[in-house]
């Protein structure tokens, strides 16, 4: 009997020393990291060249061992085989949704860094100019005084639009095709809301998708059939 209340007293001490264990990790995972996802909450994964890759067993894991690493800044956990992915070599980063990929990718939290930073990089598609008429993109709305990339993606987005165009600081632009102009060198005023952030120039359009590319749907969780690279209508998901 004594040896029963001793296994069972073990078993206490192992149960709550895991769960200190797992607590642990936990707050290091939230207070070092965050988890990154794109604007219609579907989780993101950094698109570049891997640096290091490891076999963990849960993205909790993989996120200590990134903690640990010297100058490990992002990892990518893929949960259908288990494949922790380290990047040492960069601070910026693009990244994407893929439907058919299990992945996560979690981001080293630094003064300032937020998660959509590298979703509006991901999704800018260049520099391109305009004239007085026709315009490139159809949808129009001027003085946006508080204009940024995020006012502008949302309120093309909700339209149902596949573009946005940003122009001379204050003018945001919706349209579901861009560039018949050609590319523009000329996108250098700050959006009038995000001083840090480009919103084009005097007939120039700072063009992004609203979706990811290679993605598609209202939500924005559907792949293009021309591939992971192309760009495709948000409604149709025809190429463009």
């Amino acid at each position: 009997m004594a040896f029963l209340y001793y296994f069972e007293f073990l078993l206490f001490i192992l149960s709550f020393l895991t769960l200190k264990c797992a607590q642990t990790n936990l707050t290091i995972v939230s207070n070092s990291f965050f988890a990154v996802y794109n604007s219609f909450g579907l989780k993101s994964c950094a698109v570049e060249v891997v640096d290091v890759q490891h076999t963990c067993s849960s993205y909790l894991k993989c996120v200590i061992k990134c903690s640990a690493a010297a100058g490990c800044s992002r990892c990518n956990y893929h949960y259908d085989n288990r494949t922790c992915q380290f990047f040492t070599k960069k601070t910026t980063f693009k990244t994407g949704y893929l439907s058919s990929d299990l992945c996560i990718s979690f981001q080293k939290r630094t003064s300032g860094n937020e998660p959509l930073n590298n979703e509006w990089s991901s999704r800018y598609l260049g520099c391109y100019k305009d004239i007085y008429s026709p315009k490139d993109m159809p949808y129009w709305e001027t003085r946006v005084y508080d204009l940024t990339i995020q006012t502008g993606w949302n309120k093309c987005r909700i339209m149902n639009y596949t573009f946005i165009g940003l122009q001379y600081g204050s003018d945001n632009f919706c349209s579901d095709t861009y560039g018949r102009y050609g590319v523009g060198a000329g996108c250098t005023y700050p959006c009038g809301g995000s001083p840090v952030e480009k919103c084009g120039g005097y007939f120039f359009n700072s063009v992004y998708s609203v979706c990811d590319i290679g993605m598609y749907g209202l939500n924005c969780n559907q792949n293009c059939s021309c591939g992971p690279q192309c760009l495709c209508n948000r409604l149709t998901g025809f190429m463009v």
